[in-house]
């Protein structure tokens, strides 16, 4: 099958049929055609830099790139615009405020925000984000202190980590 070089978003990501074997996959996220893939023992930003070199070198303008956010990852491109796909946004979330979060502030969060994620525009959900931000600061700020080892814990677990990964969403 011959697939001919255009403008592309590409989606990245790889699977694995079992622990040393997997599928690096790149495909146009419009025509949901396979434009590269390779078989690999095991998911390297190097793999991924190399198949998006690769598609260059075959006549293909890479426009963007959604993928997993494996560290390291989103910077390697810098001329690319490279997007989390929502998956695995909401897996990130997922784990600060866990599946079924008991206080209100990740509650919220998880009902109101990344419930709706799918369904919404960037400037919506990072308008709603801002809203909670503003709705939850004092809750994100507090501090409790575990009496017998005086360390200080967060109310949601590394709430500062779970800052920073929603502004990069």
């Amino acid at each position: 099958m011959d697939i001919s070089p255009r403008k592309v978003i590409v989606l990245m990501d790889a699977t694995y049929l079992g622990r040393r074997f997997g599928l690096m996959l790149f495909k146009d996220a419009y025509t949901k055609e396979n434009l590269l893939w390779h078989y690999v023992r095991s998911e390297t930003n190097a793999l991924y830099i190399k198949g998006i070199k690769e598609l260059g070198s075959k006549g293909f303008e890479v426009v963007a790139i959604v993928c997993d956010g494996r560290k390291g990852l989103v910077g390697a491109f810098r001329d690319i615009p490279v997007q989390l796909c929502q998956f695995h946004q909401v897996a990130a979330i997922r784990r600060y405020i866990t599946k079924n979060p008991k206080m209100p502030a990740p509650i919220d969060l998880k009902e109101q925000h990344v419930a709706i994620l799918k369904n919404t525009d960037r400037e919506s959900f990072e308008g709603g984000l801002e809203t909670w931000f503003v709705k939850w600061k004092d809750f994100l700020d507090e501090r409790t202190i575990n009496m017998e080892t005086g360390k200080a814990t967060l109310p949601i677990k590394d709430s500062g980590a779970l800052i920073e990964v929603l502004k990069r969403i």
